[in-house]
C-alpha cells in the first residue's frame, strides 16, 4: 500500500507506459490499492474575484486488475514514434471497463478504454458538417412513412478471425441488444421502437419500426454517444449476453472487424496492435492507419493530464483540460494544441449546453425557477467557471443547430430576455411567488426560507462556487456540494436533489433532440426512478403543459425542416413555453478543451481541418488513426 501526492501519480504512469513499449514479459496478476492524497481546489468569489484555497482530501482507491492481467503472445516491439497514446475519457487511476469487451454491455469499453478500435460502426458522422462516413455500410435509406428503414452493407468486410461481415451480424447485434434487458447500448430505445430486423440477404438489412419514427436511423449511423458498433453473431451466438465478457486474448478475444486488436489488459492500461489484415486495407477500401500501436493509459485529475502532455507521454484524448492546465501545458510544451488555436474559447461544440437542473417538484411555481433564472448572471459563470472559455447560453439547444433553426429561436429569445440578470427581476417574481425577505435578507413564505443546495459532480465543479455565490446574493438560502462520491444521478434521479450543476445533451439536427425531455410523460413523483426511456436529461419533474406535449408528439414523427410553417409552429410552441416556465436553468454552452499532442503525430481534427467532431468519448473518434501522420 503505498500514500502518494496525485502528481507522482503521472510517474507512476509513464513507467508504466514505458514497460508496455518495449517489454514482452507476461504480467502478473495482482490486485493494487492505492490510498492517493487529493489536493482539491475549491474556488469562491470574494468581491467579484476568484480565490482558490486548496484542501487535502484523502481517497483510497481499490482495484482489481481484469478478471487477471492478459497478454496476447509476445508483444512486439514498436517505437514510440509510431505508438498512438490516448487517454480515457475519464478522471481514474484505472481504465474504466477494461473487465468487459462486450460492447452490448459495457458502452465503457467503446466510451473510456477504446474498444472502438477493435469494433466498428455501420457510419461515421462529422458533426460539424453532417457529414457521413460510410464504414461496415455503403449507404441506408429510411421508409418514406418513416416506420423503418434499409440498410447496404459493403461486401468484402471480414472479422479478424476471418469470417465474413453480414447482415446476420447486423441483425443479432440490434435483437440481441432490444431483447437483453440490462444491456447498455441502448436498450431502452431499441425495445421501444424495433420491431423486427429481417435479412434481404447477406447484405441488405431491413428494419421495421413500431411506428414513424423520422430520426430512429440517427442511433445506428451516427456515432456521438449513442455507442452503436456491430459485434460478430459467430462468437456470441450461444453466450449469455448479459454476463458475457468477451476477453480471453489466449483465445483470441474479442474479436472485431476493426484496424487493431487487443494485445495486453491491465487495470492501468489496455494495448491494441494493429492488424495488417484488415479488411479495408484487403478491399482497397482504406490504407492501413499510420499507428501501429494504440495504448490507452489514465490519468487520476485534470493536472495528472496536463502533467503527461507537458511530458509528451500522452497524443491525444483523456478528460477535458481546464482552461490553466490547457495554458500550462501548451507554454511547457507549444506543440500541445486544442480545437482553436488560440484562447480564451479553445474548445468545440458537443451538442450540449451547462445548465442547472432544478427539481420542480420542489420548485413547482415557475415564478421561482423565473427568480432564480435572473439570479443567475451567465457571462460571469462563463468567465468565472471557465475563465472566459465558453459563451453564455439560454436554451437547451447548441450552436450545431443555430444554422438552420437560430432565426427561429432567437425571436423567441429575445422576446423573453431570460438571459439579463436582474435583482429587480429576481423580487417582482419572487413578490409574485409569494415571497418576501425576511430580516437576514433571505426569501422566506409563511415561516419557511427557500433554501436550495445545488450537488455538483467534480467533473462540473468550478460551476457550483459561482452558482452558488449568485444565489446568494440575490437572497436565496443557497449552497453548493461537491459530489466526490458519484452520487449526483441517483440524487437527480430519485429526486433527492435541489438541483444538479452539469450538462443538458442532445442537440443534434433540431430542437427536438433537447425539448422533447420536457414531456409530461416523464415527469414522475419523487422517489422512483423509472422515466420511461427519458434518459439522464428528463429528471426535472417539471408538470408540463398540453400544448407544448402536442407540439412535441408531432415533431417526433415527423422529419424536421425549418422550411416547414407547421413544424416551425410546434418549435415555436415548444420553445416558448420552455422560456415562459423555464423548467431548467441553462448557463453557457459546453466548449470543451479537448487536447492534442503534435509531438509524435499530426492531423489532429482542428477547426481549420474540421473533419471530425474531437470528443475522445464518441465513435467518430475511431477515424482520427487514418488521418494521423507521424512527425519522425
Amino acid at each position: 500500500m503505498q500514500t502518494k501526492k496525485l502528481l507522482y501519480g503521472t510517474l507512476i504512469l509513464a513507467a508504466i507506459l514505458a514497460v508496455t513499449l518495449v517489454s514482452c514479459k507476461t504480467p502478473t496478476p495482482e490486485v493494487i490499492t492505492q490510498i492517493v492524497t487529493e489536493i482539491v481546489k475549491e474556488t469562491v468569489i470574494v468581491e467579484g474575484e476568484v480565490v482558490e484555497k486548496e484542501v487535502e482530501k484523502v481517497v483510497e482507491v481499490v482495484v482489481t486488475a481484469t478478471p487477471e492481467p492478459q497478454i496476447g503472445g509476445a508483444l512486439k516491439s514498436v517505437p514510440r514514434n509510431r505508438t498512438l497514446v490516448l487517454g480515457g475519457w475519464e478522471l481514474t487511476g484505472a481504465v474504466g471497463g477494461s473487465d468487459n469487451f462486450n460492447p452490448i454491455m459495457n458502452v465503457g469499453s467503446l466510451r473510456i478504454n477504446h474498444a472502438k478500435y477493435v469494433y466498428e460502426a455501420l457510419m461515421y458522422t462529422n458533426l460539424n458538417t453532417g457529414e457521413e462516413y460510410p464504414w461496415l455500410a455503403e449507404s441506408y435509406e429510411v421508409a418514406e412513412d418513416n416506420t423503418g428503414m434499409t440498410i447496404y452493407l459493403r461486401k468484402g468486410v471480414e472479422w479478424a478471425d476471418g469470417q465474413p461481415f453480414t447482415c446476420a451480424d447486423v441483425k443479432y447485434t440490434i435483437e440481441a441488444t432490444r431483447d437483453t434487458a440490462t444491456a447498455a447500448m441502448q436498450h431502452s430505445y431499441m425495445a421501444q421502437w424495433v420491431t423486427s430486423v429481417d435479412c434481404v440477404d447477406d447484405y441488405t438489412v431491413q428494419i421495421t419500426l413500431t411506428g414513424p419514427n423520422p430520426r430512429f436511423y440517427q442511433h445506428l449511423v451516427i456515432g456521438w454517444e449513442n455507442h452503436f458498433v456491430i459485434v460478430p453473431k459467430h462468437i456470441f451466438e450461444g453466450q449469455d449476453v448479459a454476463t458475457f465478457k468477451n476477453i480471453d486474448l489466449g483465445k483470441g478475444l474479442p474479436v472485431g472487424s476493426g484496424a487493431y486488436r487487443v494485445v495486453l489488459v491491465t487495470a492501468q492500461q489496455v494495448v491494441y496492435d494493429r492488424r495488417d489484415d484488415w479488411w479495408g486495407a484487403k478491399i482497397g477500401f482504406a490504407e492501413l492507419p499510420a499507428p501501429e500501436r494504440i495504448v490507452t493509459t489514465v490519468g487520476a485529475s485534470d493536472e495528472a493530464y496536463a502533467q503527461l502532455y507537458m511530458t509528451n507521454q500522452i497524443d491525444g484524448g483523456g478528460f477535458a483540460l481546464q482552461v490553466g492546465s490547457f495554458e500550462a501545458a501548451h507554454e511547457k510544451n507549444p506543440l500541445v494544441r486544442s480545437w482553436n488555436p488560440s484562447g480564451p474559447v479553445y474548445g468545440a461544440p458537443d451538442g450540449c449546453v451547462y445548465q442547472m437542473s432544478l427539481n420542480d417538484a420542489k420548485y413547482s411555481d415557475p415564478n421561482v425557477r423565473i427568480a432564480i433564472n435572473y439570479a443567475v448572471d451567465r457571462q460571469e459563470v462563463a468567465d468565472l467557471a471557465y475563465q472566459g472559455a465558453t459563451k453564455p447560453w439560454v436554451v437547451p439547444m447548441a450552436s450545431w443547430i443555430w444554422g438552420a433553426w437560430g432565426d427561429v429561436v432567437q425571436p423567441i429569445i429575445d422576446k423573453y430576455n431570460r438571459d439579463a440578470p436582474s435583482q429587480e427581476l429576481v423580487d417582482e417574481y419572487m413578490g409574485k411567488a409569494g415571497y418576501a425577505k425576511n430580516g437576514d435578507g433571505i426569501w422566506e413564505k409563511d415561516g419557511q426560507v427557500l433554501d436550495i443546495t445545488i450537488i455538483v459532480p467534480t467533473s462540473w465543479a468550478p460551476l457550483g462556487p459561482v452558482l452558488a455565490e449568485q444565489l446568494t446574493r440575490a437572497g436565496f438560502k443557497a449552497e453548493e456540494q461537491l459530489d466526490t462520491a458519484g452520487q449526483w444521478a441517483t440524487m437527480l434521479q430519485n429526486g433527492e436533489a435541489d438541483a444538479v450543476a452539469f450538462v443538458h445533451c442532445g442537440s443534434l439536427f433540431d430542437p427536438y433532440d433537447t425539448m422533447n425531455v420536457f414531456h409530461s410523460k416523464y415527469n414522475i413523483p419523487l422517489g422512483e426512478t423509472d422515466n420511461k426511456g427519458g434518459g439522464i436529461f428528463a429528471y426535472t419533474r417539471y408538470a408540463g403543459d398540453p400544448q407544448m406535449d402536442a407540439a412535441l408528439d408531432m415533431m417526433e414523427k415527423t422529419p424536421p425542416d425549418p422550411t416547414d410553417p407547421t413544424y416551425v409552429e410546434w418549435v415555436t410552441t415548444a420553445v416558448d413555453t420552455y422560456l415562459r416556465d423555464m423548467p431548467t436553468i441553462v448557463l453557457a454552452e459546453e466548449l470543451h478543451v479537448i487536447t492534442f499532442n503534435e509531438t509524435y503525430w499530426t492531423g489532429w481534427p482542428m477547426a481549420e481541418d474540421p473533419y471530425i467532431s474531437p470528443y475522445p468519448c464518441w465513435n467518430d473518434y475511431s477515424v482520427i488513426p487514418w488521418h494521423l501522420k507521424p512527425t519522425q
